[in-house]
């Protein structure tokens, strides 16, 4: 820190902008020109010591003219570098060079304010850890879900909470798409395109429509719920190119929405273990090695159990250390056994689902995000807003700069990160995906005969999948069965689709969707 002072006397607190893409060019916006307002708010005066491009001689007419262009350099490790700078905001995007940038901005002291998601949910943890051991901020509530304080709120707000579930409507691009669709009756590569004019969508929309925008996010917030390293590649994701107009109709029909939705939840239901309790509190059991028939029941327990994998651990412990004697062994599988059980098992996928219009997620129209929380203590809670856009990622961006420079000034040892740990976070325990239940919906062409239909339903019973809710639509070489399932494993449903394809009845089976909080 510096130390300096402004002419009003007030704290002078220097910040480095790197990038100045939509983001980068409304946050300099926000400084340059509510510069006296933030002041006034906070205390202190936000200088902006530079701004690194990649072309210093490119016009850039929405930035303001009060910016002097001497500030700009196509260096963002000299910015880095330079001993007056405090705080080094990253908005230069993806892994490279961005991760190298805020590598040497910890380790140089300098509070770090990022907003991006990608490298975030591929380095996070290990940011997280150098963050903290040098004494310094990293914060970035604005890499998800734009101006919508969902970072704070499980960080701060939620930090003790056992929470169960987040999910989450976290890309605007896939959520307009899918609302064109449905209110207007368009089909995918209508409502896309109209996205695109709007300038909604890039000209490659995959990152979007693919699910990796909004898989990078979840990493992140499950990341913080669960006080562990969630990474992108460990997430089970699905995009919405699947979803045809069909499908739309239908849900709207049986009382759905079809949202792309990002979820992380405990596996067991009833909530993970408080993030901040101490290990001692936290009283592991150790269970025997279930049987095949029990053990969906054990993985579904409490998560503070030894499951399935917490004992092939401590067995593995003993007979690494079996050299050593058989207590030695024994004591070190319990340990690696007691540290594996206190990780909770969770579940994080992202994919098109059908959400009931009496869920609140439903109710979210156009490019709009939202992301709901449900825990033990604070019951369900759901923040909406803008959740991509210039301006108000800007805003997140600003109110992270505010915090970070306010923490410094104070003399308070900064957080370390958004992630309520002070250490690198365990790996994340992930759920099998074919572990995972929830209801289904699924339509089929078949052929209108006698015995089609109990042909069908034998597959479905033979793999224990319960139907709630069955439909005949059309008739002869037009007919199709539309079914919503009862709850069923996901490995349960996987093998029913490769055995209902074999069929000489089906001629083809069309939308596959789940069918959330049914």
């Amino acid at each position: 820190m510096t130390g300096s002072h402004d002419r009003q006397g007030q704290a002078l607190v220097r910040c480095a902008v790197l990038g100045c893409g939509n983001v980068g060019s409304a946050l300099i916006s926000l400084l340059v020109n509510g510069r006296d307002e933030i002041r006034k708010r906070s205390g202190i005066d936000l200088e902006i010591a530079g701004v690194a491009v990649r072309d210093t001689a490119k016009e850039r007419p929405l930035l303001p003219d009060a910016l002097s262009r001497e500030l700009f350099t196509d260096d963002p490790f000299a910015l880095v570098d330079d001993s007056s700078v405090d705080v080094v905001v990253e908005l230069i995007g993806g892994i490279s060079p961005a991760g190298q940038v805020i590598d040497r901005a910890i380790a140089s002291g300098k509070s770090v304010v990022s907003a991006n998601k990608e490298l975030l949910a591929t380095r996070g943890a290990d940011l997280v850890a150098a963050a903290a051991s040098a004494g310094v901020d990293l914060l970035y509530e604005a890499a998800v879900a734009g101006a919508i304080p969902i970072v704070r709120l499980l960080s701060e707000s939620l930090a003790v909470e056992q929470v169960y579930r987040v999910a989450g409507i976290m890309n605007g691009t896939t959520n307009y798409v899918l609302t064109s669709m449905s209110e207007d009756g368009i089909g995918y590569e209508e409502a896309l395109s109209r996205a695109q004019s709007l300038g909604l969508a890039e000209s490659d929309p995959a990152a979007d429509v693919d699910g990796h925008d909004a898989a990078a996010k979840v990493a992140i917030l499950s990341s913080i719920a669960y006080g562990c390293d969630v990474r992108l590649d460990d997430i089970s994701r699905e995009g919405i190119t699947g979803v045809r107009a069909v499908d739309v109709e239908y849900a709207r029909q049986m009382g759905y929405v079809i949202k792309l939705l990002a979820i992380a939840e405990s596996v067991a239901g009833s909530g993970a273990a408080p993030i901040a309790a101490p290990i001692a509190t936290r009283p592991a059991r150790s269970v025997a090695a279930p049987s095949v028939a029990n053990a969906d029941v054990i993985a579904g327990g409490n998560t503070w159990d030894v499951t399935v994998a917490g004992n092939a651990i401590m067995d593995t412990g003993a007979a690494v250390a079996s050299a050593g004697g058989a207590a030695r062994g024994q004591v070190l599988g319990n340990q690696l056994g007691n540290q594996f059980a206190n990780i909770p098992e969770i579940s994080v996928r992202v994919y098109p689902a059908m959400v009931p219009v009496s869920h609140p997620l439903a109710s979210v129209r156009g490019s709009y995000n939202a992301v709901y929380v449900e825990g033990m203590s604070c019951g369900q809670i759901m923040l909406y807003g803008q959740g991509a856009g210039g301006v108000p990622t800007a805003s997140a961006v600003l109110g992270d700069l505010v915090d970070a420079a306010t923490r410094r000034l104070a003399g308070h040892r900064p957080y370390g990160s958004s992630i309520p740990v002070r250490k690198a976070a365990p790996r994340a325990r992930i759920s099998p995906p074919d572990r995972l239940r929830c209801a289904w919906y699924l339509n089929m062409d078949v052929t209108d005969r006698p015995g089609v239909l109990a042909s069908v339903a034998r597959v479905f019973g033979d793999n224990d999948i319960s139907i709630r809710s069955m439909e005949q639509v059309g008739m002869g070489d037009e007919a199709r069965l539309v079914f919503v399932t009862h709850e069923a494993l996901e490995g349960n449903v996987q093998r029913t689709l490769t055995e209902l394809r074999q069929l000489d009845a089906v001629e083809d089976i069309g939308g596959i969707l789940r069918v959330f909080g049914a």
